[in-house]
């Protein structure tokens, strides 16, 4: 009966939210209500079912909160001006092995981009703005063919905009689907792709998934999750001792965000994309807190302002852009 009531507050509000119907509502307020809803769902649905299994498996449960900042230097732009950006990024994750070979797990993030244009900045004669936010909800499942063999489905939402943004027109969603293969105890990899529909775009990229420890303390890897804005990327690390690790890597990123109603690019798109390349060091307490620090470049970024329909109306490059960045992550 519990879940009955949650899952009917939980349509009414989307029904709410997704209407067609014009709506100046307060961005995060609003999306933080659905994520909040499909959560409690989310572990209302599933510990009963869990816990009629009668514990006949070892059930491994694991809660983390990640924090992240990364200011991007000045970069002059193309047509004159200059950008910067600071972004942060927050991150629950809640992860739980359901059988032996089921596993599930769910991501909810916020982020928030500030970006400061100069006022001879092209983009900034279009639209001002500063400040553009995204808030995700994604649902991971693995399932284990045999011993070897595993699948992946993360389906994935997400609301993406200026403050006072239309709510109904900013919404990102699709998913990643990809399988990998253990070659053996120290080689695992696969493929995947990654299809969304991000605000007037259909986004379909492919991805490689790997994990390799090459050597005792060298080890290729996927850095991130991939998602909305972009594929997994790829990092080459190697570990000092037991605390302090190094590594390499670069990735694609695309941000894309729904305006609001103010100035002449009025409920347009804004996209940034480029590619960042880095150099890491981590120091890993060896249980619950790790902290990362980067060092970087955005490479080949390009910006652009699109109309309601997604049809460009202006572009700008900028210069290879520096940028620094610390993570804070916290196991339980």
């Amino acid at each position: 009966m519990k879940i009955r009531k949650l899952r009917k507050k939980t349509s009414t509000l989307l029904m709410t939210c997704f209407s067609r119907r014009p709506m100046r509502v307060h961005f995060q307020k609003e999306i933080y209500k659905v994520i909040l809803l499909g959560l409690v769902v989310f572990l209302v649905s599933t510990v009963p079912a869990l816990a009629e299994k009668g514990g006949d498996y070892k059930q491994r449960k694991n809660i983390s909160l990640t924090a992240l900042a990364v200011h991007q230097f000045n970069s002059d732009l193309d047509k004159g001006g200059d950008v910067r950006v600071n972004r942060y990024f927050f991150q629950f994750e809640w992860n739980k092995r359901i059988s032996n070979k089921v596993y599930a797990g769910v991501v909810a993030q916020y982020n928030l981009h500030d970006y400061s244009f100069s006022e001879s900045a092209s983009l900034w004669e279009n639209k001002i703005f500063e400040k553009v936010h995204s808030l995700g909800l994604g649902i991971k499942f693995m399932y284990a063919i045999d011993k070897d063999w595993k699948i992946f489905i993360v389906p994935i939402v997400e609301f993406s905009g200026e403050s006072e943004a239309k709510l109904n027109d900013s919404l990102i969603y699709g998913g990643i689907a990809a399988t990998a293969y253990r070659v053996s105890p120290d080689l695992s990899i696969g493929a995947g792709v990654g299809i969304f529909s991000r605000l007037e775009e259909l986004s379909v990229f492919p991805m490689i998934v790997i994990d390799w420890k090459i050597t005792e303390k060298l080890k290729l890897s996927n850095p991130f999750r991939g998602g909305p804005s972009g594929p997994a990327g790829l990092e080459l690390s190697y570990s000092l001792n037991k605390n302090w690790e190094v590594g390499i890597g670069g990735a694609y990123r695309s941000f894309r965000f729904r305006l609001n109603d103010e100035g002449t690019a009025s409920n347009g798109i804004f996209q940034d994309r480029s590619v960042p390349a880095w150099g890491r060091l981590s120091w890993d307490s060896g249980s619950k807190v790790k902290i990362d620090f980067n060092a970087g470049a955005f490479i080949a970024g390009k910006m652009k302002i699109e109309d309601p329909d997604g049809n460009e109306i202006t572009e700008d490059d900028y210069n290879t852009a520096p940028f620094v960045a610390l993570t804070v992550s916290v196991h339980f």
